[in-house]
């Protein structure tokens, strides 16, 4: 039996707070809520920041879904998307956003069974 690993709350994602020396980690929720609150994502590596800000962004552009420039209001005042509407997403999709769910593991595909010969490659 494996532990499920939410992405939303676990605390994973390298952030360096404003000002700070010292790196935190938090969860996709609050990533994207305390954006205001963070310099830059600190991983490890280059390739691990940019996927982390391809996914948060990812993330956004699908929770706030705008047509119009309305993004811009939210950005003037120092955030991404109104909380509301990262919040509706999140919490709609939740079940997701499981690293280890035996239906949905995040990004990858549940109940995966091999059905290819291996020793002919």
């Amino acid at each position: 039996m494996s532990k499920e690993f939410d992405l939303i709350a676990e605390q994973w994602i390298p952030v360096l707070p404003i000002n700070e020396m010292v790196p935190v980690r938090v969860g996709i929720r609050d990533a994207l809520l305390h954006a205001h609150e963070f310099g830059s994502i600190a991983a490890d590596t280059p390739l691990e920041t940019v996927a982390s800000y391809r996914l948060l962004l990812a993330i956004l552009q699908v929770a706030e879904d705008t047509k119009d420039d309305s993004w811009r209001n939210h950005w003037a005042h120092g955030k991404f998307a109104p909380a509301s509407a990262v919040y509706d997403y999140l919490d709609r999709w939740e079940n997701r956003f499981r690293l280890f769910d035996r239906e949905h593991p995040f990004y990858q595909i549940g109940r995966l069974t091999r059905s290819w010969n291996l020793s002919a490659v």
